[in-house]
Protein backbone atom coordinates (compact mmCIF):
# COMPACT_ATOMS: atom_id res chain seq x y z
CA UNK A 1 0.00 0.00 0.00
CA UNK A 2 1.55 3.43 -0.92
CA UNK A 3 -0.12 6.68 0.70
CA UNK A 4 1.12 10.41 -0.20
CA UNK A 5 1.12 12.19 2.60
CA UNK A 6 3.38 15.31 3.68
CA UNK A 7 5.52 16.31 6.74
CA UNK A 8 7.83 18.95 7.59
CA UNK A 9 11.36 18.41 8.28
CA UNK A 10 10.50 20.06 11.79
CA UNK A 11 7.71 17.75 12.69
CA UNK A 12 9.63 14.43 12.94
CA UNK A 13 8.30 13.63 15.94
CA UNK A 14 4.44 13.81 14.74
CA UNK A 15 5.82 11.17 11.40
CA UNK A 16 7.01 8.97 13.91
CA UNK A 17 3.96 8.99 15.44
CA UNK A 18 1.87 8.20 12.68
CA UNK A 19 4.31 5.45 11.35
CA UNK A 20 3.79 4.23 14.74
CA UNK A 21 -0.02 4.37 14.19
CA UNK A 22 -0.10 3.05 11.18
CA UNK A 23 2.16 -0.13 12.29
CA UNK A 24 -1.03 -0.33 15.53
CA UNK A 25 -3.55 -0.33 12.30
CA UNK A 26 -1.69 -3.24 10.56
CA UNK A 27 0.73 -1.84 8.43
CA UNK A 28 4.06 -2.23 8.83
CA UNK A 29 6.89 0.82 6.72
CA UNK A 30 8.83 -0.89 4.21
CA UNK A 31 10.14 2.42 2.26
CA UNK A 32 10.18 5.89 1.66
CA UNK A 33 10.39 8.36 -0.78
CA UNK A 34 9.72 12.23 -0.49
CA UNK A 35 6.05 12.21 0.27
CA UNK A 36 5.01 8.30 -0.44
CA UNK A 37 4.77 6.13 2.10
CA UNK A 38 5.09 2.17 1.25
CA UNK A 39 3.55 -0.14 3.75
CA UNK A 40 3.79 -3.53 3.78
CA UNK A 41 0.50 -5.73 6.08
CA UNK A 42 1.74 -6.88 9.24
CA UNK A 43 0.35 -8.01 13.06
CA UNK A 44 -1.16 -5.09 14.07
CA UNK A 45 0.72 -3.14 16.81
CA UNK A 46 4.06 -5.63 15.53
CA UNK A 47 6.67 -3.01 15.59
CA UNK A 48 7.85 0.09 17.31
CA UNK A 49 9.13 3.08 14.69
CA UNK A 50 11.95 5.39 15.87
CA UNK A 51 13.17 7.95 13.02
CA UNK A 52 17.19 9.24 13.89
CA UNK A 53 18.74 12.22 12.05
CA UNK A 54 22.47 11.21 11.52
CA UNK A 55 25.54 13.69 10.75
CA UNK A 56 26.63 11.20 8.02
CA UNK A 57 24.48 10.10 5.22
CA UNK A 58 23.16 6.93 6.44
CA UNK A 59 24.67 5.20 3.14
CA UNK A 60 28.10 5.92 4.45
CA UNK A 61 30.09 2.95 5.48
CA UNK A 62 30.09 4.05 9.02
CA UNK A 63 26.46 4.13 9.38
CA UNK A 64 26.06 0.77 7.70
CA UNK A 65 28.30 -0.68 10.25
CA UNK A 66 25.95 0.43 13.24
CA UNK A 67 23.09 -0.61 11.23
CA UNK A 68 24.75 -3.90 11.08
CA UNK A 69 25.73 -3.82 14.99
CA UNK A 70 21.84 -2.72 15.95
CA UNK A 71 20.25 -5.46 14.11
CA UNK A 72 23.06 -7.68 15.73
CA UNK A 73 23.46 -6.64 19.40
CA UNK A 74 19.81 -4.73 19.55
CA UNK A 75 17.35 -6.65 17.57
CA UNK A 76 16.58 -2.96 15.96
CA UNK A 77 16.01 -3.03 12.21
CA UNK A 78 17.15 -0.56 9.60
CA UNK A 79 14.17 0.16 7.83
CA UNK A 80 15.08 2.63 5.15
CA UNK A 81 16.48 5.92 4.77
CA UNK A 82 15.39 9.65 3.64
CA UNK A 83 18.26 11.86 3.22
CA UNK A 84 20.25 12.29 6.65
CA UNK A 85 17.31 10.48 8.21
CA UNK A 86 17.18 6.89 8.86
CA UNK A 87 14.03 4.90 10.13
CA UNK A 88 14.13 2.45 12.36
CA UNK A 89 12.05 -0.58 13.70
CA UNK A 90 11.83 -3.32 16.74
CA UNK A 91 9.24 -5.57 17.66
CA UNK A 92 6.82 -4.52 20.23
CA UNK A 93 7.80 -7.88 22.33
CA UNK A 94 11.76 -7.02 22.93
CA UNK A 95 10.44 -3.66 24.26
CA UNK A 96 11.08 0.05 23.29
CA UNK A 97 13.67 1.21 22.38
CA UNK A 98 16.26 4.47 21.80
CA UNK A 99 19.60 4.68 19.75
CA UNK A 100 21.07 6.87 23.22
CA UNK A 101 22.89 5.07 26.05
CA UNK A 102 23.05 8.39 27.98
CA UNK A 103 22.17 11.68 28.58
CA UNK A 104 25.37 13.11 26.83
CA UNK A 105 24.57 11.42 23.16
CA UNK A 106 20.65 12.37 23.95
CA UNK A 107 21.56 16.32 24.50
CA UNK A 108 24.26 16.04 21.18
CA UNK A 109 21.58 14.66 19.21
CA UNK A 110 19.05 17.54 20.60
CA UNK A 111 21.75 19.76 19.22
CA UNK A 112 21.70 18.66 15.76
CA UNK A 113 18.32 18.34 15.13
CA UNK A 114 18.50 22.48 16.20
CA UNK A 115 20.81 22.92 14.59
CA UNK A 116 19.66 21.12 11.03
CA UNK A 117 16.28 23.17 11.74
CA UNK A 118 18.16 26.38 12.74
CA UNK A 119 19.85 26.32 9.26
CA UNK A 120 16.99 25.09 7.62
CA UNK A 121 15.29 28.49 8.71
CA UNK A 122 17.81 30.94 8.00
CA UNK A 123 17.65 29.09 4.71
CA UNK A 124 14.23 30.08 4.13
CA UNK A 125 14.24 33.56 5.70
CA UNK A 126 17.59 34.54 3.27
CA UNK A 127 15.47 33.30 0.45
CA UNK A 128 12.76 35.32 1.25
CA UNK A 129 14.87 38.12 1.81
CA UNK A 130 16.34 37.68 -1.76
CA UNK A 131 12.82 37.34 -3.25
CA UNK A 132 11.49 41.01 -1.81
CA UNK A 133 14.49 42.30 -2.56
CA UNK A 134 14.35 41.02 -6.21
CA UNK A 135 10.62 42.15 -6.88
CA UNK A 136 12.21 45.77 -6.44
CA UNK A 137 14.29 45.25 -9.42
CA UNK A 138 11.72 44.99 -12.08
CA UNK A 139 11.33 46.94 -14.45
CA UNK A 140 7.87 49.62 -14.30
CA UNK A 141 6.56 49.95 -18.23
CA UNK A 142 4.50 52.96 -18.85
CA UNK A 143 2.57 52.86 -21.69
CA UNK A 144 2.36 56.06 -24.05
CA UNK A 145 -0.70 56.60 -25.35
Amino acid sequence: MVIFKFFTVGDYEKLEHWINKMCFKGYALKDYSFGRFYFEPCIENEYYYSIELFENLPSSLSSEDFFNYLNDECNIEYVCKFRNFAFFRRKKSKGKFSLFTDISQKVSYFKRILTFRFSLALFFIASSLFSFLNSFNTPIVISSV
